[in-house]
């Protein structure tokens, strides 16, 4: 959980060490299951870097921690989350037939009564789809993934309950930007980053959609709402690590 908080605010060197600890830890008590699962985490976060090959070595080393699972549930939702985290690596890389091999995997065995299982499988199916340069059949995978009410969150299963709330929340907005719709994705965005109690997401606020959000607002014009998203996010990650794109983007946007 520490190290998930500190990728949040941009501490990305000391959440990694915190995560190859705890997977050290795991590893001593022969609990296959956690170790999966902070492998599948660590991928995730290494995703949001634009890291894939980072993401695609840690989806492998998942894969090989899960088929050591002894419990038969904990060894299916594997066998679903972790072809989500190669199958959109690849995507994101043009690996394309990779991915949709790792789609039909998940095809195989996942409930679509259950919302996170629900949404690993669209969420792959989606991003495929926005690879592939489909935004219209991405937009109605994410809406099929997307829980009706309220995603499932469990505080007796931190890690699965962040994997099932955290990656790809923004998929339709990233959508509606791709289809030239920016106005729609800045809606989106900000509801994202509102808490309100029909909010879908039991999420912590997410600083990545704040500057998604100036983007957003500066392509259409809105200097001055752009400027203070800018700032917003440059506040919220002030103790990140100091060479990050992302805050010599926003410092230089603000700058401009």
């Amino acid at each position: 959980m520490a190290a998930f908080m500190l990728s949040r605010v941009g501490r990305y060197r000391e959440a990694e060490r915190r995560m190859t600890d705890a997977v050290q830890a795991a590893e001593r008590v022969e609990d296959a299951g956690g170790v999966t699962w902070l492998h599948v985490l660590s991928g995730l976060v290494a995703l949001e870097r634009d890291d894939h090959a980072g993401a695609l070595d840690r989806a492998s080393r998942a894969e090989r921690a899960a088929s050591r699972i002894q419990d038969a549930f904990a060894r299916r939702l594997a066998s679903i989350v972790v072809p989500m985290l190669d199958g959109v690596a690849s995507a994101r890389t043009g690996k394309l037939d990779r991915a949709r091999d790792r789609l039909e995997q998940q095809k195989k065995v996942y409930d679509r009564r259950q919302s996170y299982e629900n949404w690993w499988y669209h969420a792959l199916e989606a991003e495929i789809a926005l690879a592939a340069g489909d935004p219209a059949a991405a937009e109605t995978a994410y809406a099929a993934g997307e829980p009706p009410i309220k995603m499932w969150f469990g505080l007796n299963q931190p890690l699965v309950s962040i994997l099932s709330n955290t990656p790809s929340r923004d998929g339709l907005a990233r959508v509606k930007a791709a289809r030239g719709d920016p106005a729609a994705a800045i809606e989106i965005y900000r509801r994202l980053l509102t808490v309100d109690i029909s909010q879908k997401w039991t999420a912590v606020l997410e600083p990545r959609y704040v500057l998604q959000l100036g983007r957003l607002l500066e392509r259409t014009g809105d200097k001055a709402g752009a400027r203070q998203q800018y700032q917003r996010f440059l506040d919220l990650w002030k103790s990140a690590d100091p060479a990050l794109p992302e805050l010599r983007e926003a410092k230089a946007r603000l700058k401009g």
